[in-house]
């Protein structure tokens, strides 16, 4: 059972790592940039007075997902290490389940929206559409 707990246990935190790792150093910089462009598009149109609304409904709907996505990851970045310095193998496969896996989740939500909403060209990866379709 101890070696089950400990494979679990590994492979959460390895997951989660990754998590954090594409997640800091991926998809919210390029959410980050994708939003200023937004933002300096709505500002061109406004000093035209040109019609903004989509764009600004776009930007708005950007930035509350990466504000729930940038949340999340710090959740996650806060409990894992908390989780990896238990001492009882059994305890920490238990915490990977009910304490990790649960931050995996939340921060992967906002994330897999966002790639529905970020263009193309800017997204960091391939997009499950291009998997699918393109391979």
């Amino acid at each position: 059972m101890e070696v089950q707990y400990e494979t679990y246990a590994k492979t959460i935190n390895i997951e989660a790592n990754a998590m954090i790792h594409m997640a800091s150093k991926a998809y919210i910089p390029a959410v980050v940039a994708y939003s200023g462009d937004l933002a300096n598009t709505v500002a061109a149109l406004e000093a035209v007075d040109a019609d903004a609304s989509v764009q600004k409904e776009l930007l708005n709907q950007v930035n509350v997902l990466l504000k729930q996505a940038s949340a999340a990851l710090a959740d996650l970045e806060s409990k894992l290490p908390q989780v990896n310095s238990m001492d009882s193998m059994g305890a920490m496969a238990h915490a990977f389940h009910d304490t990790i896996v649960p931050c995996m989740a939340a921060l992967r939500a906002p994330i897999d929206e966002l790639e529905l909403l970020v263009d193309q060209d800017v997204w960091p990866m391939y997009s499950y559409g291009d998997l699918l379709f393109e391979v």
